[in-house]
C-alpha cells in the first residue's frame, strides 16, 4: 500500500511516514500541492492524508483536482480545530473521511483497513532495549489472516521457543505496570540527554535558515536529523575526523540508502552528559561546514 501525506507541518507529517514504514506501509511526505501533483503524476497512490491548510493551493483546492486523477485515490482530510468548517466542505467534495489533528497512528491504520488494506499493515515490538540486548522476545500485531499465514509456516522452523527467556522476563517485569516503571527509569535516564542535544541543535542551526531539521520524538532511543540534500554523509567525515563517531549517514533507510543523502540518525543513549553536549555542538559545526561546501560547489 502507498500512503502520501500531504502536509507542510514537517514535524508531524514526517515522524508519521516513518512510524507507517515501520508497519510495512509504503509511505511519503509532500510539504505542498505541487510537489503531491508532481509525486501523483509519477506512480500511483492508493491512499492520500492532505492537510487544509496548505502554503499556495489549500488542501480544499487540491482535492477538487484530485478527484480528476486517473486512477483516483482516495483522500482523508486533516483539519485543525479552527479548520473543521472547511474539512466539511472538503468531505462533501468526496473526501474519504476528515481526521482532526494531532492524529494517532491507530486513526491511520483504521482508515488503511477502510480502504482494504489492513493486511499490508503489519506492527511488530521488541523488548531489546527494553531489557538488554538481543533479549528474543518480541511480538507482532497483523490481520487475522497474517497472523494465521506466519503461523502456519513458523511451526516448520521452530522446535521450541526460548521458554527460559520468557521466565525471566515475566518474572521481571511482570505485568503492564511492571513494564510501566521499568520504562520510567529510561526516561529519568534519557530524557536529559535528549532535552540537551535538542536544545543544543536549535541553538546551533535554527538561525541558518532551512539548512537542517530534526524530529522531536516523544519516546524511542533515537531522533533524526535531516540535512540539505547531498550533505549528511560528509556531515558524518567531518565529524569523524574531528573525533565524533556517528551512526553511517542513511542508516535508517533500506539498505543503508538514503537517496537524497540528508538523513543522520542520532543515538544520544550511550554517551555521558557532558561529553553528548560537546559532541553536539561539533554536530552543528559540521552540518554549516557541509551546507557551505555544497553550496559553494553549486557556484
Amino acid at each position: 500500500m502507498r500512503v502520501l501525506i500531504v502536509d507542510d507541518e514537517q514535524a508531524f507529517a514526517e515522524p508519521l511516514a516513518q512510524r507507517l514504514e515501520l508497519r510495512g506501509i509504503e509511505a511519503a511526505v509532500a510539504g505542498d500541492a505541487e510537489t503531491a501533483l508532481g509525486m501523483l503524476s509519477r506512480q500511483e497512490w492508493d491512499l492520500v492524508f492532505l492537510d487544509v491548510c496548505l502554503p499556495g493551493m489549500d488542501g480544499v483546492s487540491l482535492l477538487k483536482l484530485l478527484q480528476e486523477h486517473e486512477p483516483r485515490p482516495d483522500v482523508v482530510m486533516l483539519s485543525g480545530a479552527t479548520e473543521m468548517s472547511q474539512a466539511v466542505k472538503a468531505m462533501r467534495r468526496g473526501a474519504l473521511n476528515w481526521l482532526a489533528k494531532p492524529v494517532s497512528l491507530d486513526a491511520v491504520l483504521e482508515e488503511c483497513r477502510k480502504v482494504g488494506h489492513e493486511d499490508r499493515a503489519l506492527m511488530f515490538c521488541s523488548l531489546s532495549k527494553v531489557t538488554f540486548p538481543g533479549a528474543g522476545v518480541a511480538a507482532m500485531a497483523a490481520s487475522r489472516r497474517n497472523i494465521d499465514y506466519i503461523l502456519k509456516n513458523m511451526f516448520p522452523m521452530i522446535i521450541s521457543f526460548d521458554k527460559l527467556n520468557q521466565v525471566r522476563h515475566i518474572r521481571f517485569l511482570k505485568d503492564m505496570d511492571g513494564l510501566a516503571a521499568h520504562m520510567e527509569k529510561h526516561r529519568a535516564l534519557l530524557e536529559p540527554k535528549f532535552r540537551a542535544v535538542l536544545a543544543i541543535l536549535d541553538e546551533g542551526l535554527s538561525g541558518c535558515g532551512s539548512i537542517a531539521r530534526w524530529t522531536k520524538p516523544n519516546g524511542g532511543y533515537f531522533l533524526s536529523l535531516y540535512t540539505l540534500g547531498g550533505c549528511a554523509k560528509r556531515t558524518v567525515q567531518l565529524c569523524r575526523e574531528a573525533g565524533v563517531v556517528l551512526t553511517d549517514a542513511g542508516a535508517a533507510y533500506p539498505y543503508g540508502v538514503d537517496p537524497q543523502d540528508s538523513n543522520i540518525r542520532i543515538a544520544p543513549t550511550f554517551p555521558p552528559l557532558d561529553e553528548l553536549e560537546t559532541a553536539s555542538r561539533l554536530l552543528c559545526v559540521c552540518v554549516r561546514i557541509a551546507t557551505l561546501e555544497k553550496l559553494l560547489q553549486r557556484q
